[in-house]
């Protein structure tokens, strides 16, 4: 009897204990709530492996070609600002980028903006958006292959901390991060020639 209840109580509390959910968005969602921001270099890695899963498309429709939310071919290019703001969100909400981070793109959108106004076009590719902006490129610069990746810290001390990433490829950023609170926070990605 005592076997029994034994067996009925273990297999009780197996079948409550939370299953191992294989979707993309909760594994990234439990490696956020485990510490993967305690140090600069696991921020940059989970941040770029969440990228690589959730990144595509992002930037779709940052530029249209007129003023109102409509393609016309005969309109000019100009900064979509609501979907501006919507991609810093997306990027916000990951828990690894800062508010300095989103400053620094605001204000490149709005340039950006004020160079459509000034040097009005609509052909070939928009000037200043022809590229990734987490990057720089039109390709990958291996972010399938982040486990080949090599990580070398050129400076940190407790809140600031700049870290080179070196892929495989020709590719290769300096990160520029800061401390908050337990976290380590993406304030800048520099692509550096190798």
């Amino acid at each position: 009897m005592r076997v029994l209840f034994l067996i009925v109580v273990i297999f009780t509390f197996l079948s409550c204990s939370p299953s191992k959910d294989k979707n993309t968005s909760t594994t990234f969602n439990k490696l956020i709530s485990s510490d993967t921001t305690s140090t600069p270099e696991n921020t940059i890695l989970t941040f770029l492996k969440w990228y690589k899963e959730n990144g595509s498309g992002l930037t779709n429709k940052i530029v249209f070609k007129n003023k109102a939310n409509s393609i016309d071919s005969t309109k000019f290019y100009a900064v979509n600002f609501p979907a501006t703001e919507n991609y810093l969100k997306i990027l916000k909400e990951t828990g690894m980028i800062s508010e300095k981070y989103v400053d620094k793109w605001r204000e490149y959108f709005r340039k950006c903006d004020q160079n459509f106004k000034d040097n009005p076009t609509n052909e070939g590719p928009p000037k200043s958006f022809d590229y990734d902006f987490i990057t720089f490129s039109q390709e990958d610069p291996g972010l399938g292959e982040l486990d080949k990746a090599k990580l070398i810290i050129m400076e940190k001390d407790e809140k600031l901390a700049i870290v080179l990433i070196r892929f495989p490829s020709t590719y290769q950023y300096k990160y520029h991060l800061t401390k908050q609170g337990k976290r380590w926070l993406i304030d800048c990605i520099e692509n550096v020639a190798k």
